[in-house]
Order: C-alpha cells, then structure tokens, then sequence
C-alpha cells in the first residue's frame, strides 16, 4: 500500500497527503517549493500547512524574512491518531446513550435470495444467550440453502456452544441424523409438531429476534429485531413444545 492511500485511510484528504507527503521529501522548505512539490495550488497550500501545523506534524521557522515549513517525525501520526480515539472514548458514553435510546425500536431486515438468506442462519451464530428455539420444514431449508451450507453452519453453531430446541413437521423429516436427531453432539433438542400441522416456512427464534424463512418457491426471509415480539414467540413456542413428541 503506497503511503498517500494509507494516509488518505486515516483520515487525510487529497491535498493534504500530497502537501504532508512534500514537506516530509523536502525537509525544510517554503510554501512555493511544498506547492510545486505537492501540484497544490498556492491559493490554498497556506491553510492546509496551517492545519498540518494544528495537527503537529509540521512546525515552521523564518529564515531572512521567509517562513520554511519543517515535518517532525513521523512518530506523531501515531500520537494524532491516539489523540483523536482518546477523544472518541471520552465522549463515548454519550455516544452509547444516543444509541442504546433506539434499541428499543423495532426493527425489520428483508432478505431474498438465496445467498442473501444465509445471513439469516450467519446471524443466529451472534446469539448471545446460546440457546436458538426453531421450527419448520428441515426439507424445505435443505432444499433452499442446500445440504453443504447446513452442515457447515451446524458445526459452526456447536463449536459456539449455541443449542437448540427444534420443533419439526414428522413428514418433512430427512433420514440423516446430522439434520434430524436429539443428540448431544449436534447440541440439538428435536420434537415433532402435533399431527396434522404442518407449513413451508421455517422460523427462528433468539435473543430478541425473530427470523422467517420461506421455502425455495418464494426465496425470501426476514428478520424482526423487537424484544416484546420475541419473547410473545418465545412463549408461544414453549407451550407448542410441551405438547410435542419427543424425538430419540
């Protein structure tokens, strides 16, 4: 990575990486020779060694009645930018309370497609309460997402320690154990839904989200983010629960 496009990820714009990057190859010089050194125009080379000398990468002198601009070391980029996170976490409190003020909105993501709807799954292995409820179709899913992403998103889940209780429709069923069986190795807890219920979509329940995903007639699936709505599903999905059957 040459050093203009490093000095232009922190934060500097066009000129002033051109006019810093001039006055740290000319050492000592005035403002004509950082211009022409830089391709500035000398109408506003002044204001940007001045904010140069702000940020305390330049310092200047005056020599027979000429002002020279000279860079200090390097080492001061690391000490501006350390000052600029010294500031950010001072104020970061309040930056924290503006946003913690619209969490408790609610909110929703739509995705289609079917690259865009294993975020969906990528998102539940965020879960911070490690413990996923789902229920639906695992026919329709694997017919959706396909067997190969299912099978890494599964190991990934259990190496987070997320477990799961899934509640599924007995006629939907895969024979496959990895996708099917109450084990402790896949950290999965499995009922089937009473007889006689049964629906396409499948849903997905965690921390404060609900997520919805259709089968792969459709291609779609969505995300609402709201505590009250996730724990209303919660509840609902406890009780379809107890009245399940267990799968061994």
């Amino acid at each position: 990575m040459e050093l203009y496009e490093l000095l232009q990820q922190i934060g500097f714009k066009d000129k002033k990486a051109r006019v810093y990057l001039a006055c740290l190859e000319l050492d000592s010089a005035n403002a004509q020779e950082i211009a022409k050194k830089a391709n500035v125009e000398r109408t506003s080379i002044y204001a940007i060694l001045e904010s140069l000398k702000k940020d305390g990468l330049i310092i200047s002198t005056i020599k027979k009645k000429t002002q020279y601009f000279i860079p200090e070391s390097p080492n001061k980029l690391v000490d501006l930018l350390q000052d600029k996170t010294d500031i950010v976490s001072k104020f970061l409190p309040m930056f924290l309370s503006l946003y913690s003020n619209k969490e408790t909105k609610p909110k929703i993501l739509f995705y289609e497609g079917k690259e865009n709807i294993k975020e969906i799954l990528n998102d539940t292995l965020n879960c911070k309460e490690k413990q996923l409820r789902d229920f639906g179709s695992v026919k329709d899913i694997v017919e959706l997402l396909g067997e190969t992403f299912l099978t890494h998103y599964l190991e990934k889940r259990v190496k987070l320690g997320i477990k799961v209780n899934s509640l599924r429709v007995e006629k939907k069923e895969m024979d496959h154990w990895y996708f099917k069986a109450s084990n402790t190795r896949t950290l999965r807890t499995t009922r089937f839904l009473p007889e006689g219920v049964s629906f396409e979509v499948a849903c997905l329940i965690y921390d404060n989200k609900v997520a919805v995903i259709s089968s792969k007639k459709e291609s779609f699936g969505f995300i609402v983010e709201s505590q009250e709505f996730s724990q209303m599903m919660k509840t609902i999905y406890d009780l379809i629960w107890g009245i399940s059957k267990l799968v061994k």
